[in-house]
C-alpha cells in the first residue's frame, strides 16, 4: 500500500533505520538520500540529502519535503531513502507514495 499525502504541503517523514533487522546508530549515518521518481522510475522529481532535507534525529532521520517540492505532485510515485552508516549501504525503503491532489 502507497503512503498517502497531499500535494502542494509541506511533508516530514520520519524514518527508523535498521540493518539486518537492528537498529542503526543514528550517529554513525555518514550520508543519506532520498529520491522521488516518477512511477515508471525513469524521471526523478525531488532529492534531498544529509544536510539539505535530511536531518539525523536521536532514533530515526526525518525527511522534509518543503510545498515546492510537493507543489505538482498528484499521483503515484516511487520513492526511495539509501544511508551509509559504518561504511554500509542500506536502502532504509523503497515502494510507492501517492499525493492526493488538495484543491487550495
Amino acid at each position: 500500500m502507497a503512503l498517502g499525502i497531499f500535494q502542494n504541503n509541506d511533508v516530514e517523514i520520519r524514518v527508523t533505520i535498521t540493518q539486518n533487522g537492528e537498529s542503526v546508530d543514528i550517529g554513525s549515518i555518514s550520508s543519506a538520500t532520498y529520491k522521488i521518481f516518477s512511477s515508471d522510475k525513469k524521471t526523478e522529481l525531488v532529492a534531498k540529502t544529509l544536510g539539505a532535507g535530511i536531518e539525523k534525529e536521536i532514533t530515526l532521520v526525518a525527511i522534509t519535503l518543503d510545498q515546492s517540492d510537493t507543489v505538482d505532485l498528484n499521483q503515484e510515485y516511487y520513492h526511495e531513502l539509501q544511508v551509509v552508516s559504518g561504511g554500509k549501504v542500506t536502502t532504509a525503503f523503497a515502494n510507492r507514495i501517492k499525493f492526493n491532489e488538495a484543491l487550495l
